[in-house]
C-alpha cells in the first residue's frame, strides 16, 4: 500500500491550501469583531480613569441628578482632588458633605463666601444658590475630572429603570458575540479543507478513514500526524492594539474637557429649573419604591404612547381630536432632574390606559397638576369604558370650579371629600387619594387634607383614566368633563398609601425650602398649619392623623409669614387652639410656632397643660411672651427654670420661635438664632395636652398680664425629639422673608436701639436691644409721635423733630469709644440741615464736648465727623438726601479708619482712627455743631427719625446691607 505522507507545510502532499469558505467577507468579520472589542473595552478604559485617581486618595462620586447640567449630567462620575482648607476659589466645583442630608454628598459650584467664612454653593442648572451654607470643614475636594456615562447603571438602579439595565446587559452580550467573529474564522482554518467535519484527502476523492483505521507507514503505532499549523488571523494583533489605543485616547478625551475653565470654573448656561442636589431622592424612585400597578410619567415628546413605567406592562394612549390637537408634549414638569409633563387643552386631550382593573377596594391614585382653570375638570378615576365618555365611573378625583379638589366614590350614593384649599393658582401640586378598610383619605402636597370612614364603592371592572370622563348628573360635579392644565406623574396603586408615603412622594419633588417641608423634614409629632379658613378642626399635617380644635374668638385666613400660607388671629380674651391627644410626661421634646403681635400684655404662644380646654391647673413646658414682648421658655422641675430673650418681639412683625428640652438641657431660638440655653433636664410629671394661645401663669416668674395671646399664629408644631440648630434655621429661612427692620438691627447686637415708635408723648424712649438702656425724650413736647416709619411690614413708626432743642439721650456713660457704629433712618426736606445723632458730654442741655457727629448740611449732604488727632475729619456725600424720602445712614469707626454708608452703599472713607478722648453719652437729635467745617445753619434737623441704634462694634457690609434690605415700603 502506498504510504500517506505529510508535507512540512501542514497540508497533505499533492493538494493546494484550501480556499476560504467566506471568500471576501473575512474583512467584515474582522472589522465587526474589532469594533465590538473597542466598545467593550471603552467602559473598562473609562473605569480606569476612575480607579487610578482613587488609588492616590482622590474621591470619585456618582452624579445622580441634573443640578449641574449641561456640563455635568446624571450618570457621570466626577473625581474630586483634596485641597488645603481655604484654597478653593469662587467658581470651582466642590464636593462637600451635604448640609441637608447626613451621610450624603453634594457636588455644586462655589457661588460666594459669607462674611463668617461659610460657603454658598449653587447648581449650574438651579436658578438660586443653595439655601443652606456649607462649613469649610465639610469640603471633600475640588472637582478636577469628569468621567462620562460609567455611573449610569447606578442611576438606573436607584431609579428602578430595569429596562435600561436589561438593554445594557443584552447589548453587552451581543458585543461579546461579535467580538469572537474572527476567532470563529481562525477555528475553521485550523481544519483540513477549511471546513469542519470529515474531508476528502487532497488531490481527489476517496473516503477519509477514521483515525483509528488509518494506516501510517514508517511510524510507531502511537504516532499522531502533526496538527495543521494554527494560523491566527493576520489582523488579530493589530486589531487589539488599535482597540487599546482608541480606548486610551477616547478615555483621555472624554474625561478632560476641551476647556477646563468652562468645566470647573465657570457657570454654564442652563434652564432656570430648580434641581435637587446630586444625592436627592427623585420623583420616580419615590413612586416606584411603593410598587404602583401603573405609573405614567407623561414625559413623552409626542403621541401616541404614554409609557407605563411601573414594569407591569400595558401602556397608555394620548387621546386627541381628529387633527391631533389637544395635548402639548414635553413641557416642564414638577420634579428635579428636568422632568417633563404634558398640557391638556381642556376640550380634546386626555390619556387612556390599557389594563382593566376589577373592583379595587384598596387602592390609591396620585397625580401632579398645574392649572389656572375656573372650569374644573376630571383628573383621575376608574371608568368602565376604555375610550369614549364612559357611562359608569367611580373612585374619581376632580377639581371643582373654585379650584378645590374632590375625591368621590359611589357605594349606592355619591360620597365625596373636598379640600379646604383652592389649587388653581398656577403652581404645581400633587393630589393623592386613597381608600381602604379604614375609609377614604385625600392628601395635597404631601399633607392629609380630608378623610372619612367610607369603605364602599361601585363594583365594576374598568380602566384608570387621566384628564377626561363624562360626569353623569348624579355626581353633582358641576364641573367640566375635561381638565385644562398640565399633568405629570400619574400613578395607580393596589395599596392605600400612608401619610408617610404621601409626604415622601411630595418631598421628592418639592423645591428646597417651604415652611411645611422644613417642619415635616424634622418629623413632628403634631403639626398644625392653622390654615383651614374656618371654624372646623385644625388638621394635623404631620401625617400622624391627630387633630386640634379652634376655641373662642378667632379670625381665620390671615396672611402668614410663609408665601401663600394663612394662619389665624387670636382675640386675646377667648381664642386659642387645643389638641386632642393626651401625652404623658414628655421629657425629650421640641416646640415651634410662628407669631405676630403688638400686645403689651404678653400671653401663651405654645405650652403643655393638664386640660385640653379651659384653664389648666398643671402647666409647664411653655413658650410665652412677657409684657415687654420678650420670649420666655420655661419648665418646672421642682423649681422654675426659664430662658428669656434679650430682645422684644411685639413689634408687629412675623417671628418664628422654637424651643427644645432633652438630656442636653434647654434651648431657645428666635428667628433661627439661639437666644438662650441651660443644662436643665427636669420638668413636671403629668399627663396633658399641647395648647396654642392660652394657658396659665400663676406663680410663674416674669408672668404676663394676660393668659391669652392677642396676635396671629401659624405653623404650630410639637416634636418628640430635640431639634438641631440646623433644623431650626431651615424652618426660619424657609419663609424666604427678609428680616424685619427690628430683627435686622437686633441681629447685629446693638448697644442700644431706639425705634422711636411710641404713639404718645411719654418721656421714655424704649430700648429694643434687650440691654435695658431706655433713653429719655428731653422735652417731649418738641416731638411729634406716630410718624409713618420706613418699615411698613413690621409696623414701624418714627418721630418728627420740632421746636429748638429736641433730642433723646442714652442713660449710660461711655469713655472714649473707638470702635462703634451709628445707624439711623432719616427723612427730611430741610434746607437748614441739622444733627441726626452723635456723642455728647452730657445727657441734658448743650454739650461743650461733642463728637462723632452724624448730620445733614443745608444742601442735604450727609456728613460724619470725628475729632481725630490731626484735627476735625469729615466724611461727606457728594449728593443730597433732603428729598423727602427715607434713607438709611450708617457711620462706623475702627482701628482701620472711618466709613460713611447711605442706603446700604459705602460712599466715603478716611484713615481717621481716633476721636475726642472723653466720657460721654450717645444722643439722638439736637446738639451743637459749632466749629465743624460743614456745620449747617441749624443744629436741629427739621424732619423725621426712626430706628436709631448705637453699636459697640463696626457693622459689616453684610449687616448694613441686611438692615437696608429689611425695609419693605415707601
Amino acid at each position: 500500500m502506498k504510504g500517506l505522507t505529510t508535507a512540512r507545510s501542514g497540508h497533505p502532499t499533492g493538494g493546494a491550501e484550501p480556499a476560504s469558505p467566506a471568500g471576501g467577507t473575512e474583512w467584515v468579520r474582522v472589522l465587526a469583531a474589532t469594533v465590538a472589542r473597542m466598545l467593550l473595552l471603552l467602559p473598562i478604559g473609562l473605569l480606569v480613569w476612575v480607579v487610578l485617581p482613587a488609588g492616590i486618595g482622590w474621591q470619585p462620586t456618582d452624579v445622580m441628578t441634573g443640578s449641574m447640567e449641561p456640563r455635568i449630567v446624571a450618570g457621570d462620575v466626577v473625581v474630586a482632588r483634596p485641597v488645603e482648607p481655604g484654597s478653593w476659589q469662587i467658581g470651582q466645583v466642590l464636593l462637600v458633605a451635604d448640609p441637608d442630608h447626613v451621610g450624603r454628598l453634594r457636588l455644586h459650584r462655589l457661588d460666594h463666601i459669607t462674611d463668617t467664612g461659610q460657603l454658598i454653593l449653587k447648581g449650574d442648572a438651579n436658578a438660586d444658590p443653595d439655601s443652606t451654607p456649607v462649613d469649610p470643614s465639610a469640603v471633600r475636594g475640588v472637582a478636577v475630572l469628569r468621567v462620562p456615562w460609567v455611573g449610569a447603571p447606578v442611576v438606573w438602579l436607584a431609579e428602578n429603570r430595569w429596562s435600561a439595565l436589561g438593554l445594557t446587559v443584552v447589548m453587552t452580550a451581543a458585543l461579546g458575540w461579535l467580538a469572537r467573529l474572527d476567532r470563529r474564522r481562525t477555528d475553521e482554518r485550523q481544519r483540513p479543507g477549511g471546513t469542519p467535519g470529515n474531508h476528502a484527502p487532497p488531490g481527489g476523492g476517496g473516503r477519509v478513514l477514521p483515525s483509528a483505521a488509518r494506516p501510517v507507514v514508517g511510524r510507531p503505532s502511537s504516532y499522531e500526524p502533526p496538527a495543521y499549523t494554527r494560523r491566527a488571523p493576520r489582523t488579530s494583533v493589530s486589531s487589539h492594539l488599535a482597540a487599546v489605543a482608541v480606548v486610551v485616547v477616547v478615555g483621555a478625551a472624554v474625561t478632560t474637557t476641551v476647556d477646563a475653565q468652562a468645566a470647573w470654573s465657570s457657570t454654564t448656561a442652563a434652564p432656570t429649573n430648580s434641581y435637587a442636589s446630586a444625592s436627592d431622592f427623585t420623583c420616580d424612585s419615590a413612586v416606584l419604591a411603593r410598587s404602583p400597578g401603573q405609573y405614567f410619567r407623561l414625559d413623552e415628546n409626542g403621541p401616541p404612547t404614554a409609557a407605563n413605567s411601573s414594569g407591569t406592562g400595558g401602556n397608555g394612549t394620548y387621546r386627541t381630536n381628529l387633527l391631533g390637537t389637544g395635548v402639548a408634549y414635553g413641557v416642564a414638569g414638577p420634579c428635579a432632574g428636568g422632568s417633563r409633563a404634558v398640557t391638556l387643552d381642556g376640550s380634546n386631550g386626555w390619556v387612556s390606559t390599557a389594563t382593566q382593573v376589577a373592583n379595587p377596594t384598596t387602592y390609591s391614585t396620585g397625580i401632579w397638576f398645574r392649572t389656572t382653570t375656573t372650569s374644573g375638570g376630571f383628573l383621575t378615576g376608574l371608568v368602565a369604558a376604555r375610550t369614549g365618555g364612559g357611562s359608569q365611573m367611580d373612585r374619581i378625583t376632580w377639581m371643582d370650579t373654585s379650584g378645590r379638589l374632590v375625591f368621590g366614590t359611589y357605594p349606592g350614593a355619591v360620597r365625596t371629600l373636598t379640600t379646604q384649599g383652592q389649587y388653581n393658582d398656577g403652581q404645581w401640586h400633587q393630589v393623592i387619594a386613597t381608600q381602604s378598610a379604614v375609609g377614604k383619605r385625600i392628601y395635597v402636597d404631601g399633607v392629609l387634607d380630608a378623610s372619612d370612614g367610607e369603605t364602599g364603592a361601585e363594583n365594576f371592572a374598568g380602566y384608570w383614566r387621566i384628564g377626561y370622563a363624562a360626569f353623569s348628573a348624579n355626581w353633582g360635579a358641576g364641573t367640566g368633563n375635561y381638565f385644562a392644565g398640565t399633568v405629570a406623574g400619574a400613578a395607580f396603586y393596589g395599596t392605600a398609601l400612608s401619610p408617610g408615603d404621601a409626604a415622601a412622594e411630595y418631598a421628592a419633588a418639592a423645591p428646597p425650602g417651604g415652611c411645611a417641608s422644613a417642619v415635616r423634614s424634622a418629623s413632628p409629632f403634631e403639626f398644625y398649619r392653622l390654615d383651614e379658613g374656618g371654624p372646623s378642626l385644625a388638621l394635623d399635617s404631620s401625617g400622624n392623623n391627630r387633630s386640634a380644635t379652634y376655641q373662642g374668638g378667632i379670625t381665620y385666613s390671615v396672611p402668614a409669614a410663609c408665601s401663600g400660607q394663612t394662619g389665624i388671629t387670636l382675640d386675646g380674651t377667648t381664642g386659642y387652639v387645643s389638641t386632642s391627644t393626651a401625652v404623658t410626661n414628655p421629657t425629650t421634646y421640641s416646640l415651634s410656632v410662628w407669631f405676630r403681635t403688638t400686645t403689651a400684655g404678653g400671653g401663651l404662644l405654645i405650652g403643655f397643660g393638664n386640660t385640653s380646654v379651659g384653664t389648666p391647673t398643671d402647666y409647664d413646658r411653655m413658650i410665652y411672651l412677657n409684657n415687654a414682648g420678650r420670649v420666655v421658655f420655661g419648665t418646672f422641675g421642682g423649681a422654675f427654670n426659664t430662658l428669656t430673650s434679650n430682645a422684644s418681639y411685639n413689634d408687629g412683625a412675623w417671628h418664628q420661635v422654637a424651643a427644645s428640652q432633652s438630656s442636653a438641657g434647654m434651648r431657645l431660638w428666635v428667628d433661627g438664632v439661639q437666644v438662650g440655653s441651660n443644662t436643665v433636664t427636669g420638668s413636671q410629671n403629668y399627663t396633658g395636652y399641647w395648647r396654642v394661645g392660652a394657658g396659665n401663669f400663676d406663680s410663674w416668674p416674669d408672668q404676663p398680664t394676660s393668659r391669652f395671646l392677642a396676635g396671629s399664629v401659624a405653623d404650630a408644631a410639637v416634636y418628640g425629639t430635640a431639634l438641631t440648630a440646623t433644623q431650626v434655621s431651615q424652618m426660619f429661612t424657609a419663609a424666604a422673608i427678609p428680616a424685619s427692620c427690628a430683627a435686622a438691627v437686633t441681629a447685629a447686637a446693638p448697644w442700644a436701639f431706639y425705634r422711636l415708635n411710641q404713639t404718645t408723648g411719654s418721656s421714655v424712649a424704649a430700648d429694643s436691644s434687650g440691654n435695658g438702656r431706655a433713653g429719655t425724650y428731653q422735652t417731649p413736647s418738641m416731638f411729634t409721635f406716630g410718624a409713618a416709619g420706613p418699615c411698613q411690614r413690621d409696623g414701624s413708626a418714627g418721630v418728627t423733630l420740632s421746636g429748638s432743642t429736641p433730642f433723646v439721650s442714652a442713660p449710660v456713660a461711655l469713655t472714649n469709644p473707638t470702635v462703634y457704629s451709628i445707624s439711623a433712618w432719616v427723612r427730611t426736606t430741610s434746607t437748614t440741615g441739622g444733627r441726626v445723632a452723635g456723642f455728647s458730654g452730657t445727657t441734658t442741655g448743650v454739650s461743650t464736648n461733642s463728637d462723632r457727629h452724624l448730620f445733614l448740611t443745608a444742601t442735604g449732604q450727609v456728613v460724619f465727623g470725628v475729632k481725630a488727632s490731626g484735627g476735625l475729619t469729615e466724611l461727606k456725600t457728594t449728593r443730597s438726601y433732603n428729598d423727602g424720602q427715607w434713607h438709611l445712614l450708617v457711620a462706623t469707626q475702627t482701628a482701620a479708619g472711618t466709613a460713611l454708608w447711605v442706603d446700604g452703599t459705602r460712599v466715603a472713607t478716611s484713615s481717621a482712627v481716633s476721636a475726642d478722648n472723653r466720657t460721654g453719652y450717645w444722643r439722638v437729635g439736637w446738639d451743637t455743631l459749632a466749629n465743624w467745617p460743614s456745620a449747617p445753619p441749624s443744629n436741629t434737623l427739621a424732619g423725621s427719625l426712626a430706628d436709631v441704634a448705637f453699636y459697640s462694634t463696626a457693622l459689616s457690609a453684610s449687616q448694613i446691607s441686611t438692615i437696608f434690605a429689611s425695609r419693605s415700603g415707601p
